[in-house]
């Protein structure tokens, strides 16, 4: 028999979970049977080849039941009725989408509501990173059960894409309306294999975040492609996706990584991104705050002196600096007013070079990505900076199983790159930092495959943001190991003149440049 529509899977999708709760697997065998479908006819795919026609309906009724709220996920893995399906269950005999249509949940997520409420949509876009609004979206959920999996198993690159294509389809952005498009036009030079989102604008399909798949996972080459999508289609965000989801903004020149969200069903920035690349509430105004927030966080002298200049025009906020110094010299308050009163302060601030925007500039290009890689086993393996300093430290921990944290922070001391960051630490503090600073949760690898367990039990997680100071470890490395690199390598003092240098398959040794090194002693 033909397999029945998707929309008559919805009412007998409930009766299963009226019964108990289930999960996927369960319910594509109790469907199948409730409709008879034969073996031979379960394994019929889609049109686009990608998926089996059961699974797909089974899991587009899960996505609608779920934007109804009558069916939750409490934990990965497990389908659950809720009380207000369980209402509905109990009063009728028939599910279609006109019923879902009556509750505003999933009106709002089909688009056909009436969305002059802005007031309503203004609520949504102002909560984009808010933590309590962020579990309201469990999309992200679906995302890690989506393309997790295709990672951990390497699955082919078509399967991956597929995948891809299909965490968008959950937001609601659709190739049947133009939304979503998979290759570049023919004016377009850029290299096909690129997914472009776009939104309807004046019945105009504008792309405006290209979205590179890292085919090989290692391939440094395709962020070149992806920065060039981002110049040609004027576009300032981007997204590569591979063993983790990389926000890359660019704010002036050459596009910056703003964030690293792990597919982890904990990391708040990945609800954070589904909240900002829901369709019906996409607000382009909302996502560039978004990254100009994110990219004021990275801890760049230009960024500091923003800053600077930023907090001097804020006329209250240099009255409350002022006003609260003298009170702790003993002034009193209504004296301090009192004086207020009769004069004005002004902060003014010279920059001592040239022009507000060229040092910044200058700092930016020095910034430039770099993408020699290292290895510390005599060339049998080579892993970009921060996989080098996550397998170094796993490696230590593995020759030296009862190390503990304390023997650790001997080895790898803190002061090579934040004291109260520091290179490792316990899994337990780190998710105490989230709390107060969701942001935190990008600084270290997260993932549960990268935690480390150490012989007394104590789980510790490692720092990835290194930056200028990954010298410093390289001093550590080369002293605990010997270190190689695929190409000449002289500390971030000199990566200007590495540019020049020929590609070489040749192995070299690290050199690290005299003031980085007395940099790190000095630290130690």
């Amino acid at each position: 028999m033909a397999i029945p529509k998707f929309e008559d899977f919805l009412y007998p999708f409930m009766q299963h979970l009226m019964v108990k709760d289930s999960n996927k697997a369960d319910m594509i065998a109790s469907l199948s049977d409730h409709f008879n479908i034969s073996e031979e006819d379960r394994q019929l795919k889609t049109k686009g080849g990608s998926a089996y026609q059961v699974n797909d309906r089974i899991g587009w009724s899960l996505q609608w039941l779920r934007r109804a709220l009558f069916v939750e996920i409490p934990e990965r893995g497990v389908w659950k009725i809720t009380q207000r399906g369980r209402d509905f269950m109990m009063s009728h005999t028939d599910l279609r989408e006109s019923d879902l249509m009556e509750y505003p949940e999933f009106a709002e997520y089909s688009g056909r509501r009436d969305n002059s409420d802005s007031k309503t949509k203004r609520t949504i876009m102002a909560s984009a990173f808010d933590e309590t609004y962020l579990k309201q979206n469990d999309n992200w959920l679906e995302i890690v059960e989506t393309v997790k999996p295709i990672i951990e198993a390497r699955s082919p690159y078509t399967i991956f894409y597929n995948s891809v294509i299909t965490c968008f389809r959950l937001l609601g952005w659709k190739k049947s309306k133009g939304t979503i498009v998979t290759f570049p036009s023919n004016k377009s030079t850029v290299k096909e294999g690129l997914i472009f989102l776009t939104i309807e604008k004046e019945n105009l399909h504008v792309p405006i975040v290209p979205l590179d798949l890292n085919e090989s996972y290692t391939d440094e080459s395709r962020l070149k492609v992806l920065f060039k999508a981002m110049e040609e289609w004027n576009c300032f965000v981007g997204l590569l996706f591979s063993e983790s989801i990389q926000v890359f903004y660019k704010d002036n020149e050459t596009p910056v990584c703003i964030s690293t969200i792990n597919l982890d069903e904990s990391d708040l920035y990945g609800y954070a991104l589904c909240n900002l690349f829901t369709f019906h509430s996409f607000s382009n105004k909302q996502l560039g705050q978004f990254c100009e927030n994110e990219y004021d966080k990275i801890p760049s002298s230009s960024n500091v002196r923003k800053r600077i200049f930023a907090l001097s025009k804020d006329s209250l906020l240099v009255e409350k600096l002022v006003k609260d110094y003298l009170m702790t010299e003993g002034f009193e308050e209504d004296v301090i007013n009192s004086a207020f009163e009769n004069c004005t302060l002004s902060l003014k601030i010279k920059d001592v070079n040239d022009g507000r925007m060229e040092p910044i500039k200058q700092e930016r290009q020095r910034s430039s990505r770099d993408t020699t890689k290292f290895s510390f086993d005599g060339g049998k393996t080579f892993y970009k900076k921060r996989q080098f300093v996550l397998n170094v430290v796993r490696q230590y921990t593995k020759e030296h199983p009862t190390i503990s944290l304390d023997g650790l922070e001997k080895v790898f001391p803190s002061a090579i790159i934040s004291k109260t960051r520091g290179v490792v630490r316990p899994l337990s503090v780190v998710q105490e930092w989230i709390k107060e600073r969701p942001d935190v949760a990008t600084r270290y690898f997260m993932a549960p495959n990268e935690i480390i367990t150490l012989s007394d039990g104590m789980q510790i997680v490692v720092h990835n943001q290194w930056g200028d100071s990954f010298p410093n470890f390289l001093v550590i490395a080369n002293q605990l190991y010997g270190v190689v690199s695929d190409r000449p390598y002289e500390g971030v003092d000199n990566k200007s003149d590495m540019a020049s240098e020929p590609e070489s398959e040749e192995k070299f040794g690290i050199k690290i440049s005299a003031d980085s090194f007395s940099k790190f002693k000095s630290k130690k």
